[in-house]
């Protein structure tokens, strides 16, 4: 059993950590990310390019699309739409540029403001859907 420390709590399996309890959400703030400030979460479009003249490039391919997927929605086909925070950022990043060859593949981010999000528009077969609205099955 552990004992009982400053500020800190017993949770239910008898562990003194707080890993168990729920914790407070940060107050939104407000961060400078190049010229623009966003609030809690950025947009950012990815852009690649992967060479796929070989079996090794179309398997790139494949695991750089799937990155963007658990973080976006495909809007082109080399081109994703990612509404991230910090963390998934980080997340995102790390994973993409893990996977590419910086000697055969490229990767562009576009980080867009709340004025930039708000001007897209979208012409043709495919159109995204709006990630901020409640999604309905």
């Amino acid at each position: 059993m552990h004992a009982r420390s400053r500020g800190g709590r017993i949770c239910a399996s008898r562990h003194l950590c707080g890993e168990c309890l729920p914790r407070p959400q940060p107050p939104l703030q407000l961060r400078l990310h190049g010229s623009f400030v966003y609030v809690g979460v950025m947009v950012v479009l990815v852009a690649y390019d992967v060479n796929t003249m070989d079996r090794a490039g179309r398997k790139r391919l494949r695991r750089v699309a799937r990155a963007c997927l658990d973080f976006g929605q495909r809007v082109q086909y080399s081109v994703f739409e990612c509404r991230v925070g910090d963390k998934e950022w980080a997340l995102l990043r790390r994973r993409l540029t893990d996977e590419i060859n910086v000697q055969l593949d490229s990767l562009r981010f576009y980080f867009l403001d709340a004025t930039a999000v708000a001007r897209i528009e979208h012409v043709g077969s495919k159109e995204p859907r709006d990630l901020t609205e409640p999604l309905v099955f």
